[in-house]
């Protein structure tokens, strides 16, 4: 069993898709039940919450009372992999700021004595209203369920799902005036001999949300301090007595607990976590098992949800009502200031709940008698930690030293401000982030303190306290500012600069072709960050690719008023989890009534089937691309066993040539690009004209993701506003794309009989001699260093010019270079060598264009 529980985990990183809105969703008014009052009906629009997660339908199911809001999914498609209706979709609160919805995806996983690996889900065959509610009466609906195939379970393992012989029977109940849904599953065995079930809970929450589980404190803490060594280092087994787990963000926290006690093991693969509700639970023919549980919803502390697990549990342990107080430096009170308890014992310490201020800087636990830990959070102030006892006599108060002032200026050479990316590392505390992943409070910034992404140009920030090194970016093509700031409490400091334009490409739109968003399961992103990030960056077209799943950002842009800065596109990177690979294709289709907004199920389908679904869902011409090709376990050049040196293919049967560009670069990574370069040469060598490609594969746009590298296409102008997704695939059909993570250039190549006859990258040259003539230009900004040009023939490096990048200037290279070549045809493409980039990036820069052909 535990193995199977493992395997389960190790499936889970790609298992699923949520759904996302903008988060720029204002909250609206639901309706709200009177006191002593809760219903059960079907819903409206109006009885639908929003969000950023929101995933109701009109004809769902929604359980309410006057504090809280349920959603159950009607018999329908449902977004993710859990596919079904039946499952709880959204949980708001009725209070001011709490009703829009964050609830990721929650799907079951059922299983019998043949363990996980034969894992199935659960689908919905009918609904019955048992109670539609009133006055002092619970509202009750009843699911009868019966299980379905899982694909991410079969088409992982390659095993036929079989049906298992059991029918659910899943009832909700919504008490009046409880923040709580109580859930019940009776699974009945229809077989005529006797089984085991496990019941399991997959939920996808660490997006917008902290996850905590006590007695380990944050998730990503617990990993480090319960978990036991799991499955390709994939999978976090947390042992131990975890009385519930609770994801919490500024206004809603979510809470969920076993009504038999605690979780003894919770499963977590990156923010996937998997719940046990029944353990191999024992049903004789034509009897059943039960599982109960509970999912409450709070006000953006777990203490809500210990409060509510005690109530509901019946028990009333000896506690002391704990109050206290946060301020600032200059004694003002600080509103939703978190505050993180831990009780102590000799040298451990165990956490027991977060809880947050409110206007007046008060926080109130619940408490048992002990010593105390506390340490005090809020945004962009320094953190305090104190102590204190239960009981006591002396209310627990702390002051944070309050923020220093940054005001920031970023312009053009005309002085114009401009949307610019700032970007903080902390140089007196290096070890800050860790210090704060206890308590969830370390940011999702990678390798950075903070990163901030500002759409003028022009504001004023709040900073905490300490010594930076700050770096203005605006993209490639700019020059950099970087000072260090020594920012004390209180302070108000200035950082203005021009940024030069000093690497344009002129007549090319910059582009990322793989890119992902809230709606991706292993995203955090918001769809505001994102397009912010990608304006900041001076990047001029998206293609949102998120996992089996469509997002249409367009809506976003043109509220958010940057429509003439950043085009986007639909598009989808299908992720099978038969490890056969990853493969975008852009356009898409944007159906919001389809199973993930029209994205299309991979499951039974080799890939050459994949590409001709894909091209089948856009009514135009479509782009298929080989994602990361070389990456373990999802990289289809290594599924098929293809070594570009000798053409050998190990699995010649599922190659499929079907496809239109290869990620060659995916992130920034100098040497992984080069490997991939090698199968990009060898379909070249082939014949096959497909597109070299560079992305991001941007997931977490705060750790500096966002066109880092880039794909530039020839427009002939630099109107993003101009581009249309049937304009853009055109454009790249044309084949004049320059891929950089650093440098750029152009490339025009001629017969050096006919020197006027000049052709473009992507085209084809008419070739009478033995040689062909090039014109190349390089550019890169000054802290882009770069060392040789390369002139790349059929696959070999024929030629390489020294740069001679002037010390601290940038680069200005234009020249003429004549090259031989003896085949009847072949192609040429040029890549500029980098050096090392002064600030910032550890990974070398480089650039290369697609080819020129030629034939004779």
């Amino acid at each position: 069993m535990k193995r199977a529980l493992v395997l389960l985990g190790v499936l889970g990183w790609l298992l699923s898709v949520q759904l996302a809105y903008s988060v720029s969703d204002t909250s609206k008014r639901l309706p709200v039940p009177s006191a002593s009052v809760a219903e059960l009906v079907r819903a409206t629009a109006n009885d639908l919450p929003n969000g950023p997660k929101a995933d109701g339908r009109p004809g769902d199911y929604v359980l309410r009372n006057r504090v809280a809001t349920f959603v159950i999914a009607g018999d329908r498609p449902t977004h993710g992999y859990g596919r079904f209706g039946g499952r709880l979709i959204d949980a708001v609160r009725h209070e001011d700021g709490r009703q829009r919805d964050f609830l990721g995806e929650q799907f079951f996983g059922i299983a019998d004595s043949r363990g996980l690996l034969f894992a199935r889900t659960l689908r919905p065959t009918a609904f019955e209203v048992v109670s539609a509610g009133g006055a002092g009466k619970p509202a009750v609906l009843r699911v009868q369920m019966t299980d379905e195939r899982l694909p991410l379970i079969d088409q992982t393992t390659r095993l036929p799902s079989q049906p298992l012989g059991v029918q659910a029977t899943i009832t909700y109940t919504l008490e009046p005036d409880s923040p709580t849904l109580l859930v019940e599953a009776r699974l009945q065995n229809t077989s005529d001999r006797p089984q085991s079930y496990t019941l399991i809970l997959a939920w996808i929450q660490d997006d917008g949300m902290q996850m905590y589980l006590p007695p380990f404190g944050n998730a990503k803490a617990a990993q480090s301090v319960g978990a036991g060594a799991g499955m390709l280092a994939l999978v976090q087994t947390l042992r131990g007595e975890i009385p519930y787990a609770a994801a919490v963000n500024h206004a809603l926290s979510y809470g969920l607990f076993p009504f038999g006690d605690r979780f003894p093991v919770v499963q977590k693969v990156q923010d996937i976590y998997l719940f046990t509700l029944l353990a191999g639970g024992r049903a004789e023919p034509n009897g059943s098992v039960t599982a109960r549980w509970a999912f409450t919803v709070g006000n953006g502390e777990t203490e809500t949800v210990r409060a509510e697990r005690n109530r509901l549990l019946q028990r009333e342990p000896e506690q002391t009502l704990v109050q206290g107080t946060v301020q600032n430096g200059g004694g003002a009170p600080l509103e939703n200031a978190r505050v993180y308890l831990f009780q102590q014992s000799g040298e451990a310490e165990q956490f027991v709940t977060v809880v947050r201020t409110d206007a007046q800087g008060r926080f109130a636990a619940r408490l048992p008698q002990g010593d105390y830990r506390a340490m005090a959070f809020a945004d962009h102030h320094t953190p305090q930690e104190f102590r204190f006892s239960v009981p006591t006599s002396v209310l627990p108060s702390v002051s944070l030293p309050e923020p220093a002032q940054l005001r920031l200026r970023a312009t053009d050479l005309l002085d114009r401000p401009m949307p610019t990316a700032v970007v903080f590392q902390r140089l007196d505390e290096p070890r800050v982030r860790a210090q704060r992943l206890l308590y969830g409070e370390e940011g999702n910034y990678g390798n950075w303190t903070r990163v901030h992404y500002s759409l003028t140009g022009d504001e004023t920030l709040q900073v905490e306290p300490g010594r930076y090194r700050i770096t203005l970016l605006r993209g490639f093509e700019y020059e950099i500012a970087q000072l260090e700031f020594d920012l004390k409490a209180g302070d108000r400091a200035e950082f203005a600069a021009r940024l030069a334009l000093t690497a344009p490409l002129e007549g090319y739109l910059s582009g990322d072709y793989h890119l992902h968003t809230l709606a991706s399961p292993d995203s955090f992103d918001f769809f505001e960050d994102k397009i912010a990030s990608y304006v900041a960056m001076d990047v001029h077209i998206m293609v949102n690719t998120d996992h089996d799943y469509h997002v249409d950002l367009a809506p976003t842009v043109q509220a958010m008023g940057l429509r003439n800065r950043l085009a986007t596109i639909v598009g989808n990177e299908i992720t099978p989890l038969n490890t056969i690979g990853h493969f975008n294709a852009f356009p898409q289709r944007y159906d919001p009534n389809a199973w993930n907004n029209g994205a299309i199920e991979w499951w039974d389908r080799k890939a050459g089937e994949i590409f001709a679904a894909a091209r089948k869902n856009y009514d135009g011409d479509v782009i298929v691309m080989i994602n990361h090709p070389r990456a373990p376990t999802m990289g289809y050049f290594i599924h098929i066993g293809l070594d570009p040196k000798t053409g050998e293919i190990k699995r010649p049967d599922e190659l499929s040539e079907d496809f239109d560009a290869i990620e060659v670069m995916n992130g920034m990574s100098v040497a992984a690009a080069e490997a991939v370069m090698q199968d990009w040469f060898y379909f070249l060598n082939k014949g096959k004209r497909v597109l070299g490609i560079g992305t991001t594969d941007s997931h977490h746009v705060f750790r500096l993701q966002p066109g880092l590298p880039r794909t530039y296409v020839y427009f002939g102008h630099r109107d993003p506003s101009r581009v249309t997704p049937d304009n853009l695939v055109k454009q790249l059909r044309k084949g004049d794309l320059v891929v950089s993570s650093g440098p750029v250039l152009t490339l025009t190549a001629a017969d050096p009989k006919r020197p006027r006859q000049r052709v473009r990258i992507g085209d084809t040259l008419k070739l009478q001699g033995d040689a062909i003539q090039l014109e190349v230009q390089a550019r890169a900004a000054s802290w882009v260093r770069v060392k040789s040009l390369q002139v790349i023939v059929n696959g070999a490096v024929v030629r390489e010019e020294p740069l001679n990048q002037p010390d601290g200037k940038p680069l200005d290279y234009k020249a003429t270079l004549t090259v031989p070549v003896q085949s009847e045809r072949g192609w040429v493409l040029v890549r500029i060598v980098g050096e090392r980039f002064t600030a910032l990036f550890a990974d070398a820069p480089m650039a290369f264009t697609n080819p020129i052909y030629w034939e004779r």
